[in-house]
């Protein structure tokens, strides 16, 4: 007996998903499309401040930086940035190059991506999610714990996402993928405390 090939979704098919009024938010991973989930009070008071930083260190620079929700197309080699069977919306990125995004999102890996980890997202970021981005070429990767007040910060070394560092939320960390851009994580630490 031959089993049928299973038909992998594209971003084409992501895109025709009814949007309900519950406004459930979804990525496309491998070509399977998945249910994020809800970002609590502490996840977005994190997000807030590192766009807050990220915004004003970037503004007049070539480099931009965006905030979910944000499509960002994963193609694979053979796939056009429509025809990916991966999409997904980072917590926040960066794109150094403007060619890499238009208005519907990103087309191609950004530079660099933070992902805020959520009650239950740590095994979707730290292996479905880290595994996509090396794949694509992502060339920095950071995941803040708020939980653990920790970032670990995944760098692009020999083609690979290699070796993370970590910080805790008590300093002033590089961002090397972006020239002359650091991130203050002490300025966490007061969100995370309810």
């Amino acid at each position: 007996m031959v089993l049928a090939a299973r038909k992998l979704k594209t971003y084409q098919d992501y895109l025709a998903i009814p949007k309900s009024e519950s406004d459930a938010r979804f990525e496309l991973i491998d070509g399977d499309i998945v249910a994020m989930a809800g970002a609590g009070r502490r996840h977005q008071r994190i997000v807030g401040e590192l766009a807050t930083q990220l915004r004003t260190q970037l503004r007049g620079r070539r480099c931009e930086s965006f905030i979910a929700p944000f499509d960002v197309r994963l193609p694979r080699p053979n796939q056009s940035a429509n025809d990916a069977t991966s999409a997904v919306q980072p917590d926040l990125l960066v794109y150094c190059d403007p060619s890499h995004h238009d208005e519907s999102g990103g087309l191609c890996a950004p530079d660099f991506v933070i992902e805020v980890l959520s009650p239950g997202s740590g095994g979707h970021d730290h292996v479905r999610k880290l595994a996509l981005y090396d794949l694509s070429g992502v060339v920095e990767y950071w995941i803040v714990d708020p939980a653990n007040q920790l970032v670990l910060k995944y760098l692009r070394e020999d083609g690979r996402l290699m070796h993370p560092q970590s910080f805790n939320f008590d300093c002033v960390a590089a961002v090397e993928a972006v020239p002359e851009l650091t991130l203050d994580l002490a300025a966490l630490m007061p969100l995370v405390v309810d």
